[in-house]
């Protein structure tokens, strides 16, 4: 089956989430995101769905963390929902031409640009960062009532070809009658939240480096998403990682740092195309909200969440949160 999606020619840019009208405005004030509605019609959603299904079947989401198939295991108390991981560079081609008229500022990122710190912290981006397409890992995700993905941060992949992730993109498919299950961003410390609904058609799109988001149980009916990355490469004077960093992801799990799920060839798992890693909080979630996971071409992993980070067990994530705005 082949996705077929018609060009949509002169959209109107969408504009880039302005955080002071919602209650994280301090802790995220810097940050990007977008919220898109109706970017894709309701006939277009329900053919993203009929193709995932077209030749695979919805499974119990996982994490992975090796490159054979018995290297994964469940963790429903911190994720639980269904999945279909597809790889379809046509289907990603298709979707990308779709979304990158609202992404333009996206285009080409250098040092002291308006969204540099979408690279890297303030004062420490390299080179020039291009935009090069979309993720062709496409990773369906079906949350029933009861289900949901507790607090985390996407993993930022580097791919074995040089392409690296920076900015996750989820993509509403319905359906209409949808309770609950909204991806709420989140201020840990501060108790305070700001929820994007599931509605059928609208995309959210968002920074991978430090923003704490989850998905809020389902109360009723079915949530439809399909999550990839959009890549970007790097100078490539810059694009070699720092032996410290090379060091430091030796030491954590080998070629895995975070938690992200497995992908087929050259990506692991779980939110992420290619090998969407995100990293759970702690009880000092600055000290590693953001990763950086290395996968290799043949890799269908996901980097399990550190033993200290399993401890909190409580379903569901709304007590945690006190004011909560929503769009």
């Amino acid at each position: 089956m082949k996705l077929n999606l018609e060009p949509r020619p002169n959209q109107e840019p969408a504009p880039v989430l302005d955080w002071s009208t919602t209650p994280l405005a301090r802790k995220y004030n810097r940050s990007y995101a977008k919220v898109i509605d109706d970017l894709f019609s309701s006939e277009e959603c329900d053919a993203l769905i009929a193709l995932a299904e077209s030749d695979a079947e919805w499974a119990q989401a996982a994490f992975h963390y090796g490159l054979e198939a018995h290297q994964q295991f469940v963790d429903t108390d911190y994720r639980n929902s269904e999945r279909i991981l597809r790889f379809d560079h046509d289907a990603a081609a298709a979707i990308f031409q779709r979304i990158l008229p609202h992404v333009q500022e996206l285009i080409e990122i250098e040092p002291g640009s308006s969204w540099a710190t979408i690279v890297s912290a303030p004062g420490r981006i390299k080179g020039t960062w291009k935009l090069v397409g979309l993720n062709e890992r496409l990773s369906y995700l079906r949350y029933g009532p009861g289900h949901y993905f507790k607090e985390h941060c996407d993993g930022q992949l580097e791919l074995p070809d040089g392409r690296k992730s920076r900015v996750t993109i989820q993509i509403y498919l319905g359906n209409d009658g949808v309770e609950g299950g909204a991806t709420r961003f989140h201020d840990l410390r501060a108790k305070r939240a700001f929820d994007v609904l599931p509605k059928k058609g609208r995309v959210l799109i968002f920074q991978q480096r430090g923003l704490w988001h989850s998905g809020e149980d389902v109360v009723k009916g079915l949530k439809y998403t399909l999550r990839s990355d959009l890549m970007f490469r790097q100078s490539e004077e810059e694009a070699q990682p720092s032996k410290r960093r090379r060091a430091h992801a030796s030491e954590e799990s080998g070629a895995f740092e975070g938690s992200q799920e497995p992908g087929p060839a050259s990506q692991a798992d779980e939110d992420n195309p290619d090998s969407e890693q995100e990293a759970q909080p702690s009880k000092r979630p600055r000290t590693r909200a953001t990763r950086t996971i290395k996968v290799s071409s043949d890799s269908k992993e996901d980097a399990p969440p550190s033993k200290s980070r399993q401890s909190r067990k409580s379903k569901g994530s709304k007590s945690r949160s006190g004011a909560v705005g929503k769009v």
